[in-house]
């Protein structure tokens, strides 16, 4: 057929390519010899400072040897970033005191000006059909997520690619990661009219803000979507409003529609489905983004008086809370079905409210996703086992899980997988003549079902 193309060949990630089709040759295609298998593309979809303090890669002022130094920064690795794009003239990409990339290196600079690309961001390649953790390492960046999305097409042709350019370590954020919370808080209480005082966070932190007690709004908290539509017609001028932080509307772009509507601040309360996990972000009224659970109590306070009040209390970056570490909302939780054995995702590095660069005048913002949390975890190149990373102790980590490709060649014909199956996960061929459980592999980490 004419419209029927090649539109990648694979080499290094597997063998195989990606082409534009027919019903009928992907029927012809299915019955061919040498093929093992033809199916439809999926779209996937992408889901720092103190940081590296807290994990304990660069050691506090006054200290010496931390792993940051013994590492050499980084010095000499190739990361290559498979994601969203990148802005070559950021100021994070400087190359300012960096060598030139290793004599390995051979990618390439498909800018429209090759001078964007220098000795910190040594290429960028473009896939489409349509203080960072590691200093002195050079970054190679892969575009392959666009507003649609993430093809897998695009995504395999650009580890492909990286692979034939000398890429050390591919930071890859599209798919089911795990994300967690740091000891650093940018603190905005709410100090309600009865005197109890509700913990939460946000980016907004004026220096001269007048704790003055003002009124609640007290409507129906169904109604506290805070659109332009839930706003209409009803005076919240002067007043601090509560607002739920559900998906339709954007936090910040919440705080627009009440300051436009005359509100004078915002309480955002999390969703039962949202919990504890609260944002740091730039918000254009005063505001506070607390839990779930502090949302019922702020509820219960209004419901309790005919004048609510309230407050906020900016304080400013807080350290050492008790709770860090804990698992994001939206983090990548499992169960891994496809075998339940092995927990999956089964690696968990900070990703909530992450001062990351960011493609504005300001270069830097306040960042939660996955997307925060993955280029942690690369920091720590040991990291294959379950829980937190813990950079400081993989460098020197004591107890090695040996492990072989042929113990997990005998893993997935313990799953049952069909030789033509395992064939296509090892490019080897395979008869599943030996095979174990999977409670036999020599995997670090222990799971159970529950329920």
């Amino acid at each position: 057929n004419e419209s029927s193309q090649i539109v990648y060949s694979y080499r290094n990630v597997l063998n195989g390519f990606a082409a534009r089709l027919t019903l009928q040759e992907v029927a012809a295609l299915k019955n061919s010899q040498g093929i093992l298998s033809v199916r439809p593309r999926q779209i996937f979809h992408p889901q720092t400072t103190h940081t590296t303090i807290f994990l304990g890669i660069q050691q506090s002022k006054g200290s010496s040897g931390s792993l940051w130094e013994k590492s050499n920064y980084g010095k000499g690795m190739i990361i290559g970033v498979v994601d969203t794009g990148i802005m070559p003239d950021h100021p994070s990409f400087h190359d300012e005191g960096m060598p030139p990339p290793p004599a390995r290196w051979k990618g390439k600079c498909e800018f429209y000006s090759r001078s964007s690309c220098n000795n910190k961001l040594i290429g960028a390649r473009y896939f489409h059909e349509s203080a960072g953790m590691a200093p002195l390492a050079h970054v190679a960046m892969y575009k392959v997520c666009s507003s649609i999305g993430c093809p897998e097409t695009d995504v395999l042709a650009a580890i492909d690619a990286a692979i034939k350019d000398g890429v050390d370590v591919l930071s890859i954020s599209i798919s089911s990661k795990c994300a967690s919370t740091t000891d650093r808080k940018l603190r905005a209480t709410v100090r309600l009219g009865d005197g109890k005082e509700i913990y939460g966070e946000s980016g907004f932190q004026p220096k001269d803000y007048s704790e003055t007690m003002l009124p609640l709004d007290v409507r129906n908290v169904s109604d506290a979507f805070c659109s332009a539509e839930s706003l209409e017609n009803i005076d919240v001028k002067g007043k601090i409003v509560l607002c739920v932080s559900d998906g339709n509307t954007s936090r910040i772009g919440k705080g627009h529609y009440v300051k436009n509507a005359g509100g004078a601040g915002m309480i955002l309360v999390n969703d039962e489905l949202h919990g504890f996990t609260v944002s740091a972000e730039p918000h254009v009224v005063p505001a506070a983004h607390v839990s779930y659970t502090d949302g019922l109590k702020i509820i219960s306070y209004m419901n309790s008086t005919s004048n609510p009040l309230a407050t906020f209390l900016f304080r400013g970056t807080i350290f050492e809370d008790d709770f860090a570490r804990e698992v994001a909302s939206f983090s990548g939780r499992g169960p891994n079905r496809a075998s339940p054995g092995i927990l999956k995702p089964d690696i968990v590095a900070p990703g909530v409210n992450i001062l990351a660069a960011w493609p504005t005048k300001s270069t830097l913002n306040i960042a939660s996703g996955t997307s925060m949390s993955c280029p942690h975890e690369k920091s720590d190149l040991f990291a294959t086992g379950a829980g937190h990373v813990n950079p400081s102790r993989a460098s020197d980590p004591g107890l090695i899980y040996d492990i072989k490709h042929e113990d997990y060649v005998q893993y997935l014909c313990g799953l049952k997988y069909p030789n033509k199956a395992a064939y296509m996960s090892i490019l080897r061929k395979v008869n599943c003549l030996s095979k174990i459980a999977e409670a036999e592999l020599n995997y670090p980490l222990f799971s159970t079902g529950l329920g």
